[in-house]
C-alpha cells in the first residue's frame, strides 16, 4: 500500500467510525474492522496476505486462471493479491454508496482503481457516485473510461446516457440508450431512461412507448410507471397519469418523485386537497429537495 492509498483509507475509516460506532450489527461493521486491519498493518509496515482475508475471492481467481490454462508464477500470485484487494475496495465503495456516504465511496473506488487501473466496474460505479454528487463532468469522464475498457457492456452506456441527460445533452443521451438497448434488447432500465429523455424533448408518444416497453420487460419496476404518468399528464390525460402514479407508489411507497408528480397532476386537475396531501408527503420523504421550492 502506498502512502497516498493509506491516506485515502484513513479517511474512509474516519467516516466508518462516525457512521458505525460500536454497533457490531451495523451492515458496515465488518468493513470497518477490515479497514482497521489494513491501516494497522501499514503502520506496522506489514501488509496482511489478502488471500487470508478473502479466501473465496482468491479461489474464484485461481479457478479463472485454471480455466484459461494459465500456470501461476510468483508474479501471478502477486497480481491475484492485488486483484482481490481491488475487488474488496470495490465492495467497500458499493456499500458506502448504498449507505449514502458518497465521498468515502469515491475514496474506496479510487483505491480500487489505483490497485487495478483497468477496473472498468470501478470507473463505472465511481462515475455514478460523481453524478449523484452533481459532478457530472467527472461522471462522464469515468463512464468514458469504463466504455473504453469494456465497449460491449450495456450498463456503462446506460449510465453515461443518464449523465448526458442530466447535462441537457439529450441527443447524446438517446444515442447511448440506443447503444445499450442494441447490446441488450431486454434492458428495461435503458428503455425507461430513454423514455424519460424523449419526454423532456417533447416526444410524448415515444416516451409512452418506451416506458410501456420497460413495464412489459419488468412490471415491478416503479420508475417507468412514474415517467409514463408524466408523459400522459403532459398530454392532458390525467386519468391515465394518476393510474400510473398510483402503481408507482404502490410498488415503491417512498417514491418521492411519484408523490410530487401525482400532486402536480391533481393540482392541474383542480383537486387541490389531494395535491397538497401528495406534496406534503414528498416533502416528508425528502425535505432537503424542497427547501428552496
Amino acid at each position: 500500500m502506498t502512502e497516498i492509498e493509506y491516506q485515502h483509507l484513513a479517511a474512509v475509516l474516519d467516516d466508518l467510525v462516525y457512521g458505525v460506532g460500536g454497533d457490531e450489527n451495523h451492515p458496515l461493521s465488518a468493513v470497518m474492522t477490515w479497514v482497521s486491519i489494513l491501516i494497522k498493518a501499514y503502520q506496522e509496515q506489514h501488509f496482511p496476505k489478502i488471500e487470508a482475508l478473502f479466501p473465496e475471492l482468491v479461489e474464484e481467481v485461481w479457478a479463472q486462471l485454471e480455466s484459461e490454462g494459465i500456470t501461476p508464477c510468483a508474479a501471478t500470485v502477486e497480481q491475484i493479491e492485488t486483484d482481490v484487494a481491488a475487488a474488496a475496495f470495490f465492495a467497500i465503495g458499493y456499500l458506502l454508496s448504498e449507505r449514502g456516504n458518497g465521498e468515502s465511496a469515491i475514496s474506496a473506488y479510487d483505491l480500487a482503481i489505483c490497485m487495478k487501473p483497468d477496473y472498468a466496474g470501478a470507473y463505472n460505479n465511481r462515475g455514478n457516485v460523481y453524478r449523484e454528487k452533481n459532478r457530472v463532468d467527472s461522471a462522464i469522464k469515468d463512464h468514458n473510461r469504463a466504455i473504453e475498457l469494456a465497449p460491449n457492456e450495456p450498463t456503462f452506456y446506460n449510465n453515461r446516457g443518464i449523465d448526458y441527460g442530466e447535462r441537457g445533452e439529450l441527443e447524446l443521451a438517446i444515442k447511448d440508450f440506443n447503444k445499450a438497448i442494441a447490446l441488450k434488447p431486454d434492458y428495461a432500465f435503458a428503455y425507461n431512461n430513454r423514455g424519460a429523455v424523449y419526454r423532456v424533448r417533447g416526444d410524448h408518444d415515444l416516451a409512452i412507448e418506451d416506458c410501456t416497453k420497460a413495464i412489459e420487460l419488468k412490471n415491478d419496476y416503479p420508475a417507468p410507471y412514474s415517467n409514463r404518468g408524466a408523459a400522459y399528464r403532459d398530454k392532458g390525460d390525467y386519468n391515465r397519469a394518476l393510474k400510473d402514479y398510483d402503481i408507482a407508489i404502490e410498488l415503491k411507497p417512498n417514491f418521492v418523485e411519484a408523490y410530487y408528480n401525482r400532486g402536480t397532476a391533481y393540482h392541474e386537475k383542480g383537486e387541490l386537497d389531494r395535491a397538497i396531501k401528495d406534496y406534503n408527503r414528498a416533502v416528508e420523504l425528502k425535505p432537503k429537495t424542497f427547501e428552496h421550492v
